[in-house]
């Protein structure tokens, strides 16, 4: 497809702009812009059903929707922003993405809490933002992609 190239650029960099922005907020103020998150969700819900992609849009979300059960299950131990972004993610980048990026967050969050844990800057009780380990994981999956 023409411009196929262009279109993957595109989506890279809205899903940069997304975490990046996110991650800014969330290490200052340990909240999402609803504002930015709502409204990359917006452009790729209108990517996908341009494209009449509906099931890849639905099957995006589901991981973002299992993130944000596991918020509420944990009394948001891991927050609901999170959650809305994995969404997001999924909507625009495609669920396998957005399942590798959450992975990707999860070992670099695990590896970073265990070094401060072993270097005592951190305790059991420590709370984290989650966001630049999302961000930290899409920008590693784009330098091996």
């Amino acid at each position: 497809m023409p411009g196929e190239g262009r279109m993957i650029a595109m989506e890279q960099a809205a899903a940069v702009l997304l975490l990046g922005g996110n991650t800014w907020r969330d290490i200052r103020k340990h909240s999402i812009s609803i504002l930015l998150t709502a409204g990359v969700f917006l452009a790729a819900v209108f990517l996908r059903i341009w494209r009449g992609e509906y099931a890849a849009l639905a099957a995006g979300i589901l991981p973002g929707i299992c993130l944000l059960g596991l918020s509420w299950m944990t009394k948001q131990a891991l927050g609901y922003g999170d959650g809305l972004v994995e969404s997001v993610l999924g909507a625009l980048l495609g669920w396998k993405k957005a399942v590798e990026i959450l992975m990707g967050a999860f070992l670099l969050a695990a590896v970073f809490s265990a070094a401060a844990l072993a270097a005592h800057r951190l305790g059991r009780k420590s709370e984290l933002p989650f966001l630049p380990f999302f961000l930290g994981a899409y920008l590693i999956l784009l330098a091996v992609e």
